[in-house]
Order: C-alpha cells, then sequence, then structure tokens
C-alpha cells in the first residue's frame, strides 16, 4: 500500500464497528503473492479485520472473497481502495443503501436466478471506482447477483480471452458486455428477460450449491428443453456438484420423464472420460432417464473395457430397468 492508502485504511477502521470476516483464496502466482500480502497489511491496520486464508482450488485464480457474493481479484489501491472498503463496512457482507431508485429495486426483487457478472477494471482509471460502486450496490441488494471485479493488468490472460480492450467493462454471462457506462435499469432488464440456455456453468453450480437444483429442474421443464451444460455437472469430479446434478434430474424424470430421455446421447458420448466413480453415477443418471435406447449402451458398459466396479454397476442399471420395462 501507498503511504495514501494506509491513512485512508486506519481512518476507516477507526470508524468500523465489530469484527469484519474475508477470505482469500491464494496461489503462489504473482497475484496471489500480492493479495496475500495486501490482505496482511490490512488485518495490521485493520485489526477488525479477520482474513481467512485458504489455498485456490484448481485452476481458480486467487481472490478476496467478500459475503457470498462478491468476489476481488484484484489488489486494492489508489481509487479502487474507497469502494472495497465501502464493501466491508458491513461486516463483510457488502451493504445495501437506497441509492438504487424504486424501478431497479423492483426489477431486482423479481431476480430468481443467479447472475455472474464480472467487471474488469485498472487501479489507475478514474471510472472503474464509480461502476464497481454501482455493481456492488446491486449485489448488496440482491443475492442472485454475484459480482467479481477483476484488474486486467494483474490478470492479463483472463483480460485477453475476454477480449478486453478497454476499462470499465461489464460482462454478463460470457454473453452481454457494457463498456464506459452502464445504465443498472438496462441491465436489470437484461437480467429478468436472458434466455436460461444462455447461462453459464458456474451459474448453475451455483444454483447448486444454493440448495435450488429442482429450481434448476423447473427452468428446464418449462423451457422443454436439457440446458447444454447440465451434462458437465452430471460427470463433475466434486460430489456435491453430481448429487444436486442428479436431484434436479430426477425431478425432469418425476414431470417430464420425454424430456429426461434426451439425455441420454450426450451423457453417454462422455462416459469413456470420466473416471470410475463418475461412471457409476453416470450410469445411475442413464437408468432413471428410462428410455428403451439405454439399453444397449447399458449392456456395453457391462461388457466392454471397463474395470469390474463400473461393469457390475452396468449390471444392476441394467437389471433394474428391464425388471421396470418388463424387457
Amino acid at each position: 500500500m501507498t503511504s495514501a492508502d494506509r491513512a485512508l485504511v486506519a481512518d476507516w477502521s477507526r470508524k468500523s464497528r465489530g469484527k469484519i470476516r474475508i477470505r482469500l483464496l491464494f496461489d503462489d502466482s504473482e497475484a496471489g503473492r500480492r493479495m496475500k500480502a495486501f490482505c496482511r497489511e490490512l488485518s495490521q491496520l485493520a485489526p477488525s479485520v479477520e482474513v481467512q486464508m485458504e489455498p485456490s482450488e484448481g485452476d481458480r485464480s486467487p481472490e478476496i472473497r467478500i459475503g457470498a457474493n462478491v468476489a476481488y481479484q484484484v489488489v486494492p489501491g489508489g481509487m479502487e481502495l474507497a469502494p472495497f472498503l465501502d464493501a466491508l463496512s458491513g461486516g463483510g457482507e457488502p451493504r445495501a443503501t437506497e441509492a438504487l431508485s424504486p424501478e431497479v429495486r423492483g426489477g431486482l426483487d423479481r431476480i430468481r436466478v443467479p447472475a455472474s457478472l464480472k467487471v474488469f477494471v485498472a487501479v489507475q482509471c478514474a471510472f472503474c471506482p464509480k461502476m464497481v460502486s454501482l455493481l456492488l450496490e446491486l449485489a448488496a441488494y440482491s443475492p442472485f447477483l454475484h459480482v467479481t471485479v477483476i484488474d486486467g493488468m494483474l490478470f492479463p490472460e483472463t483480460a485477453e480471452v475476454m477480449g478486453i480492450r478497454s476499462v470499465p467493462t461489464v460482462i454478463l454471462e460470457e454473453r452481454f458486455r457494457w463498456t464506459g457506462s452502464l445504465d443498472p435499469g438496462e441491465l436489470v432488464k437484461v437480467l429478468l428477460t436472458r434466455d436460461v440456455t444462455g447461462l453459464g456453468a458456474e451459474t448453475l453450480k451455483r444454483m447448486i450449491g444454493e440448495g435450488r437444483a429442482e429450481d434448476l429442474a423447473e427452468m428446464m421443464i418449462e423451457r422443454g428443453e436439457i440446458h447444454g451444460k447440465f451434462v458437465d455437472l452430471l460427470i463433475d469430479e466434486k460430489w456435491p456438484v453430481r448429487l444436486g446434478a442428479m436431484v434436479a434430474f430426477e425431478t425432469i424424470v418425476e414431470k417430464e420423464r420425454g424430456l429426461a430421455s434426451t439425455i441420454v446421447e450426450p451423457l453417454w458420448s462422455r462416459f469413456r472420460e470420466v473416471n470410475d466413480t463418475v461412471k457409476g453415477d453416470v450410469l445411475h443418471v442413464l437408468g432413471m432417464s428410462g428410455g428403451r435406447d439405454v439399453l444397449p449402451k447399458l449392456r456395453a458398459a457391462a461388457e466392454g473395457p471397463y474395470s469390474e466396479e463400473v461393469r457390475a454397476a452396468a449390471r444392476e442399471t441394467l437389471e433394474d430397468l428391464s425388471a421396470e420395462q418388463g424387457t
């Protein structure tokens, strides 16, 4: 931090009340080390701030998490420090104030599907803090909005992949983007009218993690289409994700058997690429689909070049389904 940053943190700390808990997911990259150093200095200057540090998982970028729906892939400093500290002022949860218009708040009240918003900034950008403050305000009002603030200079590869040419740039679900300015009313309208099939895998995972598997199922039933990323959830390496996806699939089976059967081909096409534990769950899902066209696939798994564990699971599923269909 600069001397001005330290003075700002010290002044903010004197006015803050109660413990403020944030999480740092770090790695050994330059960004991870810088964010770790920032968090240590922050907690020293502001004793009320408790930082829970833990290694980031897989290839996820290091980030500072504030509450349940805000993440900073930034080393907050300069003009970006004030919005960050303001977000902390709610005790680790972003604060909702009356800054949003009644129309915007009314639209946010109607949002029931999680949305992922990424805002790319640069610490020297004079316009970025205003955009960040607006998005944090929206996230504070609606728990369904998940905001990630990303320093494009600190994470140049991410910025390049996302095609970032100027800041601030806001990206919604990798499908909609705004550069320079953003009308919150326009954003809310897009959030309310977006097509569920355009939701990203992370948003679907978030719904699963929030215990809203049945809501996800209802969305697909209403659309009459299995989401293209849903198969990714069914073969995810993490058991809680697969379990949530299977709960959603069970709802589809119960309410729309014909729709459930459309999962067979795309799921079977991924069968060989997953490990044996996941293969067992895939076989279970194929069996739940109940279609006659799944029988040859179960026989292929039972007789194919797989481990005895997988073949046994296939035989068991095949027997149960054959008995159900009377074949």
